[in-house]
């Protein structure tokens, strides 16, 4: 990878910060609606509910975390401008 030793504003520093905060809750959130589905999926299927449940990772298809590595790299790949680009 070729990285920037440009220094980066404090302001976008904070952007980007801000928008880590936004997307770390927003994957709380989907994690959230997987383990709901999760239950209700147990419960129709008639699954004993002390069975271990899977891990979040687990519970993700790759097309998911795919996503959300691409969109991980993009924030490390923001220009000054805001522009996002891979």
């Amino acid at each position: 990878m070729n990285f920037r030793e440009e220094p980066i504003s404090e302001q976008t520093l904070l952007s980007m910060r801000k928008t880590l905060k936004d997307h770390e809750a927003m994957i709380f959130s989907l994690q959230t609606i997987v383990e709901k589905q999760q239950e209700m999926i147990e419960r129709l299927a008639g699954r004993d509910s002390r069975v271990k449940k899977p891990s979040f990772l687990e519970t993700l298809d790759m097309e998911k975390l795919i996503k959300i590595a691409i969109f991980t790299a993009t924030l490390y790949n923001n220009d000054e401008s805001g522009n996002q680009s891979l």
